[in-house]
């Protein structure tokens, strides 16, 4: 048994059949409603006194990998989602690759970012904490380029800059990630970044 189970949806999860008449929105805060009730942490926690997680909301656009735009790989994605328009502004409720769907799940992760416990960290970016808990982020998707080595052609699906900008913002010392199915443990500029696929 765990002492602590964290989860965040992805995109698969968030699939949903039309027929339903459910948003992909509306999948995911009920999936965050069903972890409430079986005790599965999505929001910060403590899992010692010294050892806390952040999970963070993420989606992808394509800005992840320098130099990569959508327009180079026409090709779609994740169409089993449904985006309400009033979130995307577009007529395509099916386009996953819409950016304003990353924008919204980073924005969720505000208040969270503003609760979060911070550690300070080494001004040499070395590896050492000077003082505060030892803070773990996680996201679904790839939070920067370095640690997505997959084909060029799926850049644009497979995270987004935002995410690592809120792993710095709240001071995280390792950032555990999925998505690419790509096993990934590097440390890049005094943050561990971990993706253990099965």
């Amino acid at each position: 048994k765990f002492g602590a189970v964290f989860f965040v949806p992805g995109n698969h999860e968030l699939w949903v059949a039309k027929a339903e008449g459910l948003s992909s929105v509306h999948k995911f805060v009920a999936i965050l409603e069903m972890c409430e009730a079986l005790g599965v942490h999505t929001r910060p926690a403590f899992i010692s006194d010294s050892c806390a997680v952040c999970p963070l909301f993420s989606w992808y656009k394509d800005n992840l990998v320098d130099g990569f735009s959508r327009r180079d790989v026409d090709m779609p994605f994740d169409i089993q989602t449904q985006w309400p328009w009033d979130l995307t502004g577009r007529g395509d409720t099916n386009d996953a690759q819409q950016p304003e769907i990353a924008e919204f799940f980073a924005g969720l992760n505000e208040r969270r970012l503003a609760a979060a416990p911070r550690a300070a960290l080494p001004a040499d970016g070395g590896d050492g904490v000077e003082d505060g808990p030892f803070l773990i982020t996680m996201s679904h998707f790839v939070p920067r380029q370095e640690v997505y080595p997959g084909p060029y052609r799926l850049c644009g699906v497979m995270g987004c800059r935002e995410i690592e900008d809120q792993v710095r913002r709240c001071r995280a010392r390792c950032h555990v990630f999925g998505h690419s199915h790509i096993a990934c443990d590097r440390r890049i500029e005094g943050v561990r970044y971990v993706q253990n696929p099965l």
